[in-house]
């Protein structure tokens, strides 16, 4: 699967990428000017000795918080002098992510890059801090995860898993074929397909819509077949499972924001030694903004493309 970019928006896409390079440098000069093992250069191991740490993403390259994995690659490799590798895994080519996050707790895969959806079903104690009810938008939300890392990274790791930076999260929206969706009283006694988790059943029960199964390549098929009345997904997924060019009711989601996250298995970060896993974590660190105006940008060009779209209706909605 490859991320749709529409021929009729070059120059937004040409812009969207000269604007990420220019972080990317800008990012490239501080990190290297932080001193990393006191400053003094180790010299770089054979390839053989190397440490490979494979990276499931369950998206394609193109996606936001996939860009924001191949600059951290791109990034440990540099800092590491090649000590460490890291191999990105792109499309969910490594499991479901429910999968991946079971492997990450075990040491089958290093790393992953996933949503507090999954992850909050592997460590249901987070479960707690991103209900929507908590958090004004996803300013307020980044803002107190910030704040919290540390008890957000004690929880985790009792499940053997880090997280190493949480990213500035995509907005929600819901859709379907046939009419749009608009506030609470158009929800109210639909079935609507999105992610099977613990903590979307309770938002949707709250809400009271009928969380009618997981958002999948069969959404479409449901859709038309009158099966379910709607869905409801990342913005980012949306576009990235080209839904765009067959469903016409699109509605931006207010009503809660959930994250991504970079994980590793606890076991894995510790092996390394002190200089590559401090080099491992900083450089994670420093993709958040990389990761954040890359979100941006892609909302920004996807909005306008939608929105000028004259046979996809987007709207703004208040589920609040």
């Amino acid at each position: 699967m490859t991320l749709n970019i529409h021929p009729r928006i070059p120059a937004q896409a040409a812009a969207l990428t000269k604007a990420l390079a220019a972080v990317l440098m800008a990012a490239s000069v501080l990190l290297t000017g932080c001193a990393l093992g006191g400053g003094q250069e180790s010299p770089s191991l054979p390839r053989s000795q190397a440490v490979i740490l494979r990276l499931a993403e369950t998206m394609p390259e193109n996606h936001p918080s996939a860009r924001a994995m191949a600059y951290f690659a791109e990034m440990v490799n540099r800092e590491t002098q090649g000590r460490v590798t890291v191999k990105i895994y792109y499309n969910g080519s490594l499991g479901t992510p429910t999968e991946i996050i079971e492997q990450v707790k075990f040491g089958g895969i290093a790393m992953a890059r996933v949503n507090v959806l999954e992850l909050s079903e592997e460590v249901e104690s987070i479960r707690k801090y991103f209900v929507p009810s908590n958090f004004a938008g996803g300013d307020a939300q980044t803002e107190w995860i910030h704040s919290n890392e540390e008890t957000l990274r004690d929880e985790c790791q009792m499940d053997r898993i880090t997280p190493l930076v949480w990213y500035y999260p995509d907005f929600r929206c819901f859709y379907g074929t046939d009419s749009t969706f608009l506030d609470k009283k158009d929800l109210e006694g639909k079935k609507i397909e999105s992610s099977e988790s613990a903590l979307m059943a309770e938002i949707f029960r709250d809400m009271g819509i009928e969380l009618a199964g997981s958002v999948n390549t069969n959404t479409y098929k449901s859709l038309i077949s009158g099966n379910i009345d709607g869905a409801e997904s990342s913005f980012s997924e949306f576009i990235c499972n080209n839904y765009d060019q067959y469903i016409h009711f699109v509605t931006k989601n207010d009503a809660w924001c959930l994250p991504d996250v970079m994980i590793i298995n606890t076991e894995n970060l510790t092996s390394l030694s002190k200089e590559d896993r401090e080099a491992v974590e900083k450089c994670a660190q420093s993709t958040y903004q990389y990761q954040k105006q890359s979100m941006e940008q892609f909302h920004q060009v996807w909005v306008e493309t939608l929105t000028e779209e004259p046979e996809v209706s987007f709207s703004e909605g208040a589920f609040r």
